[in-house]
């Protein structure tokens, strides 16, 4: 009789455990987020935008992912993987129109500016990765070969 994790090595089990630990941390993010949301003097769309970002953030933590092993869950995750970033985008999109609003009424918004300002904080370290990794692949297949003339 096998248990759960009898074949699992320390460097398997540790990211397991941490990947747990970010997504407790980013749902009990959500759940205040959810809270912030629903005061009076909070702007929604600003608390709004943290929790969508969190949440696609947690969505991409969560997803299944083996490094060079192929998985039936391949295009699934993918098509996810993508939908989440599409709704971090929103979420970005969704804290700067936030923002503008707060800036016009600082009276009745006195709560959601920090929760814009971090949903862009994140959307930056997210994109960051993504665009660096965008570049690398274009450069990549930008090599010539030396055989190949010059042009020009």
């Amino acid at each position: 009789m096998t248990t759960l994790f009898a074949e699992v090595d320390s460097k398997q089990f540790s990211n397991v455990a941490g990947q747990i630990f970010v997504a407790v941390l980013m749902l009990a993010g959500i759940i205040k987020c959810w809270q912030l949301f629903r005061r009076p003097t909070t702007n929604s769309k600003c608390a709004l935008s943290l929790g969508l970002m969190l949440t696609s953030l947690l969505v991409l933590v969560l997803l299944p992912h083996s490094p060079g092993k192929p998985s039936p869950f391949t295009p699934v995750s993918f098509l996810i993987g993508m939908i989440s970033f599409l709704v971090a985008g929103a979420a970005g999109v969704l804290a700067v129109l936030g923002l503008v609003e707060c800036a016009k009424d600082k009276d009745r918004y006195l709560q959601g500016r920090s929760q814009a300002f971090l949903t862009l904080f994140l959307g930056l370290c997210l994109s960051i990765p993504v665009v660096t990794g965008a570049w690398r692949a274009a450069n990549a297949n930008r090599l010539t070969l030396p055989s190949q003339p010059t042009p020009g």
